[in-house]
């Protein structure tokens, strides 16, 4: 806002004031830094650390420098704004998003807040105005994530003589706020959300994603709506205006006009998030147990969630605490939340297998990567590559969680869940509307699978590229290819019956190329004692053997897993299909991304 001029005589450089933001009394719930120290308090108990806390949500704040103006003179605004300022910054380090608010407020002091301007972070320049109270900031912090700021404060140019011996004392201030987030009722983890991530929905009506806010309904696990994001490119290729279905449509900012990641992450609610510009799209698999079980055909699993804290948690293990005593009917921890010595919350799945427009280089396909359907599905690739490929997503769309290729067990953590009751199962053991099948996606062109879509008659050898739908079209009976989805509707993983084989990282030999980490290694060639001479729980090898007469070949020598089957390979495609191949490049075999911390 432009500043207006006085006409007052200029206080000189030499008349100097002085200008203290001091000490103020503890408020609770408050934060209230205090020079280069500061007293932190909980909603009721007095804390000596630097957080507010509230349950699950946690800000830290750590600042450089003092918060005070000693002996300054008038300057103008260019000399203010090369000012060193006052720097913090706030992190959340709870296991919640968490909303909170930064101020600056006037405690004492005769000196009029007219005579001060202020900038925060190199902005527009402002004076303060006469309530006194400067709202630096209010924003929804995510788990993980920081906000850094820089403020500035500096005495008018503008101001006249009258000023002289007067003081300006204001406190600081980081209050903690009801995010007032949406959780389901199913007892999942929270989605750990990227800052790069936008939750979305689809409209049925206007049959589009669209952009949702975390304080509204935007999964619920019980009605099987698992949590979906999306990332978005750089830079839209066509689109210059972020269409809204509930307000104004709103212009974009890059080159040309076209929208970038800051104009759909800053974009309001109700903002169609179009598939061109999406670059990939996770799905939120969350920590969950299961009661193990002995069948011999396809039936329900049942799983209970953990809502657990990373740092703090109790597996659910039930009586299958010990190797000798895993017997079905227990209750254990899928180990796919496991990563090393670190528990998890849950894991983000590729919704789609990994793709690319760019079929004919499959060199430069770290640069194109894509998730999202109806595209090509990234193949020609040998394993290595693979995994390469799949570790620079993070990277190419600036994700602060880790991206990785699918190991076998993270596999097995989709299918379990599946077949739940979160899944194609009720509440009991009926199948719901769609059946309790994923369908296979028996989709190609020029002998490559494209992703998302889906056979109407199942698993048909005449239904190739004869009968089918995909997850951007819509027929009357068979809506956006739903039956080829793990939950029977658009909120699902896709592509895990046909379409590509899917190398996962696991394998029975040593890799030197890869973090321990990143692969589960078997001990031996058969899946009853291949971890660690028992069987592989969880995985859907051994304990979903032969279900729904998927194939089950384990690997020998040095090969590695194939999952899910090809788009041509029919009855024997399915979730619970294995396979091996030697680790080579070929145009049926494609892989998975996952991300997590």
């Amino acid at each position: 806002m432009p500043r207006k001029k006085k006409n007052l005589k200029k206080l000189t450089k030499e008349a100097k004031i002085k200008v203290l933001i001091g000490i103020i009394p503890i408020i609770a719930t408050l934060l209230i830094l205090i020079g280069n120290t500061y007293a932190v308090f909980t909603y009721l108990n007095k804390s000596n650390k630097n957080i507010i806390k509230s349950g699950t949500l946690n800000l830290e704040v750590s600042d450089q420098g003092i918060v005070s103006i000693i002996n300054s003179y008038p300057m103008s605004d260019l000399e203010g704004l090369s000012l060193e300022g006052y720097k913090f910054k706030i992190t959340n380090t709870g296991s919640l998003p968490t909303r909170y608010i930064v101020t600056l407020e006037k405690t004492t002091g005769e000196l009029a807040t007219s005579n001060l301007r202020y900038s925060i972070n190199n902005g527009e320049v402002y004076n303060l105005d006469n309530s006194g109270i400067l709202k630096i900031d209010q924003e929804l912090l995510r788990v993980e994530s920081s906000n850094n700021y820089n403020l500035k404060l500096w005495i008018s140019e503008d101001a006249s003589n009258d000023i002289l011996g007067q003081e300006f004392r204001a406190k600081l201030k980081v209050e903690a706020l009801d995010a007032g987030l949406y959780v389901d009722n199913s007892g999942a983890a929270y989605p750990k959300l990227d800052e790069q991530m936008i939750p979305i929905t689809f409209d049925e009506n206007a049959q589009v994603w669209v952009k949702m806010d975390l304080t509204q309904k935007w999964y619920d696990y019980d009605n099987r709506i698992w949590a979906n994001v999306a990332v978005v490119k750089d830079l839209s290729t066509d689109n210059t205006k972020l269409k809204n279905l509930y307000t104004n449509d709103q212009n974009c900012t890059g080159n040309n006009n076209y929208c970038t990641v800051n104009d759909y992450l800053k974009a309001e609610i109700g903002t169609v998030i179009p598939t061109d510009d999406i670059g990939a799209m996770f799905v939120w698999i969350p920590r969950y147990y299961y009661t193990l079980f002995n069948n011999g055909q396809a039936s329900k699993i049942n799983i209970g969630f953990e809502n657990i804290l990373d740092s703090q948690y109790t597996k659910k293990i039930g009586d299958c605490g010990n190797n000798s005593s895993k017997t079905t009917g227990c209750d254990y921890t899928h180990p796919a939340f496991t990563i090393g010595k670190n528990e998890i919350t849950g894991i983000w799945v590729g919704k789609f297998e990994t793709g690319t427009n760019n079929i004919n280089n499959i060199d430069e396909a770290k640069t194109s990567i894509l998730i999202k359907p109806n595209v090509y599905s990234l193949t020609n690739q040998q394993i290595a590559h693979q995994f390469t490929t799949a570790k620079a997503l993070s990277n190419l769309y600036h994700l602060k969680l880790n991206s990785y290729m699918m190991k076998d067990s993270e596999w097995g953590a989709a299918a379990y869940l599946t077949y739940s009751q979160y899944g194609l199962y009720e509440s009991t053991d009926d199948c719901i509307e769609t059946g309790c099948d994923v369908w296979i996606n028996n989709v190609y062109h020029n002998n490559n699978s494209i992703t998302g879509c889906s056979s109407i008659v199942n698993k048909d050898s005449n239904s190739v590229l004869v009968d089918f739908d995909c997850n951007t079209e819509t027929t009357a009976d068979y809506i956006k290819g739903k039956r080829a989805s793990t939950t029977g509707n658009i909120y699902g993983i896709y592509d895990m019956s046909g379409g590509s084989n899917e190398y996962t990282m696991a394998s029975a030999n040593e890799i030197n190329w890869a973090n321990k980490r990143l692969y589960n290694f078997y001990t031996s060639y058969d899946p009853l004692t291949a971890c660690n001479n028992e069987a592989c729980y969880g995985y859907a090898l051994s304990e979903t053997a032969g279900w729904n007469e998927n194939t089950h070949s384990f690997i020998t020598g040095s090969n590695w897993i194939i999952r899910g089957g090809a788009y041509n390979d029919k009855i024997s495609a399915g979730i619970f299909n294995y396979n091996y191949l030697s680790g080579h490049a070929n145009n049926k075999t494609s892989f998975r991304i996952v991300l997590s911390k």
